[in-house]
C-alpha cells in the first residue's frame, strides 16, 4: 500500500500549456518533501501529460470539463492526506512555502495562507502581505491567493468543498467559511506567485464582481447579524464597487481607442455602480473634448 503523504497538492488544469510545468516544478523544489500532487485535467484539448515529469508522486486524473470548482473537489476526493494545498496551474511557490506554513500550525488551526507576489501582465509585481485574517478583515477587502492556502482536509470536506454552482468567487466563498471557524494566519515572507494573464478569468470583471457580492452577502447572512461582520460587509461592497468602476473605466478606454462600441457597455456599468464618479468622469471628457 502506498504511504499517505502529509500534504496533497491539488492542481486543476484546463489547457494550461507549459505554465503547468513551472507550477509542478515549484512543488518538486519544496524543502518539505512529504507531499503528493494530484493534477486534475478538466477536459483539456491538449495532452497535459507532456508537461509532467516522470515522478511517482504525481497523479494525473481526467474528467470532462466541469469547471475549476469541480476539478478541485475531484482532487480533494482523490487525497487521503491530512493537509490539502491548492496551486493553480499558472502559479508557483517559493521553495520554503510548505515548510514555513506547517511550521506555524498549532492545535485548532485548520487553515493558513501566505503573502504572495501578484504578477501582472508585462511582469509588473505587486506584493500582497495580508496580516492575520479574520472574517471581518476578509469581508472588508483583504486579499488572499488560493495558491497560497493550506487547509486541513477534514475541515474542507465538512464545509462541503468548493461550491460547484459558482463560476467566479468560489475561492472567496471558501475563505469566508474558513475564517468563520478561525482566523487564517500566515508565516513570514513572500511564499507564492499569482499570475494574472490577459484573457484570464480574473479579467472577466463584471461577472466576477456580481459573484463577489453574492458570496459576500451570503457570508454576512451566515453570521447571524454580528454588527462587526455586517459593517465589514458594507465596507467590502464599497471596495468592490470602486474596483469594478475602475475596471469598467479601463475597459471603456481600451475599447474606445479601438472604436469598439463595447466602450458604452463598460461606461453603463460604471454609471450603475458609481453614478456620481461616472458623471464627473464623462463631464471631464466632454469639457476637455477628450475621448475616453
Amino acid at each position: 500500500m502506498t504511504e499517505v503523504a502529509a500534504v496533497t497538492v491539488v492542481i486543476p488544469a484546463f489547457n494550461p500549456g507549459a505554465r503547468l510545468a513551472r507550477a509542478v516544478a515549484s512543488v518538486r523544489a519544496q524543502t518539505f518533501t512529504d507531499w503528493r500532487i494530484v493534477v486534475v485535467d478538466d477536459g483539456s484539448d491538449e495532452d497535459i501529460s507532456t508537461y509532467l515529469p516522470d515522478d511517482a508522486r504525481i497523479d494525473l486524473i481526467r474528467q470532462e470539463n466541469q469547471g475549476v470548482s469541480a476539478a478541485r473537489n475531484a482532487g480533494v476526493a482523490r487525497s487521503a492526506s491530512r493537509w490539502i494545498a491548492f496551486l493553480d496551474a499558472d502559479d508557483e511557490w517559493m521553495p520554503e512555502k510548505l515548510e514555513r506554513q506547517l511550521g506555524i500550525v498549532t492545535p485548532g488551526v485548520s487553515a493558513v495562507h501566505a503573502s504572495f507576489d501578484w504578477v501582472l501582465p508585462e511582469s509588473r509585481f505587486h506584493s500582497v502581505r495580508p496580516p492575520l485574517l479574520d472574517l471581518a478583515a476578509l469581508l472588508a477587502g483583504e486579499t488572499v491567493c488560493l495558491s497560497s492556502v493550506l487547509v486541513e482536509r477534514r475541515t474542507l470536506i465538512d464545509l462541503g468543498g468548493f461550491d460547484e454552482g459558482l463560476t467566479h468567487a468560489e475561492d472567496l466563498d471558501l475563505y469566508f467559511k474558513l475564517a468563520a471557524i478561525a482566523p487564517l494566519a500566515a508565516p513570514e515572507g513572500i511564499l507564492a506567485r499569482y499570475y494574472t494573464h490577459e484573457g484570464g478569468a480574473s479579467t472577466r470583471y463584471w461577472t466576477a464582481y456580481r459573484r463577489r457580492l453574492t458570496v459576500l452577502r451570503r457570508a454576512v447572512e451566515r453570521s447571524g447579524g454580528d454588527p462587526a461582520v455586517v459593517a465589514a460587509g458594507r465596507t467590502g461592497e464599497d471596495v468592490a464597487r470602486r474596483l469594478v468602476a475602475q475596471q469598467a473605466l479601463e475597459n471603456a478606454r481600451a475599447d474606445w481607442s479601438r472604436r469598439n462600441p463595447e466602450a458604452f457597455v463598460h461606461l453603463a456599468r460604471m454609471f450603475r455602480v458609481t453614478p456620481v464618479t461616472a458623471t464627473r468622469t464623462v463631464a471631464h471628457w466632454l469639457l476637455r473634448m477628450d475621448p475616453p
